[in-house]
């Protein structure tokens, strides 16, 4: 069986020529390079688009990002201010028990 297989492949290998070798070698030749060519130039345009999305997108991350301190911050204002008004709501509250 393997015999009746290799028989057509060893055919084939007998019936080419060096030049026909030789062609095959340099279509494959030219075939690596425009393979390479055409990852190159996906390379560059996946490239392009990532630096465009960045520049779209980085000045909406900073404004988010600006907004979400401002929120924070005026959180923080509002709890420490309740704080304060609870601590002096307690103290008043000692004093007038004292009195």
């Amino acid at each position: 069986m393997k015999t009746l297989l290799l028989a057509p492949i060893a055919i084939l290998l007998v019936s080419c020529t060096q030049s026909d070798q030789e062609r095959a070698n340099q279509k494959a030749r030219e075939a690596e390079r425009e393979i390479k060519q055409k990852a190159e130039q996906a390379s560059q345009e996946i490239k392009r688009d990532a630096e465009k999305a960045k520049r779209e997108i980085e000045p909406k991350v900073e404004k988010a990002t600006r907004e979400l301190k401002e929120e924070s911050n005026r959180a923080v204002k509002k709890i420490k201010d309740s704080t304060n008004h609870a601590r002096r709501d307690t103290t008043t509250e000692k004093r007038t028990s004292e009195q």
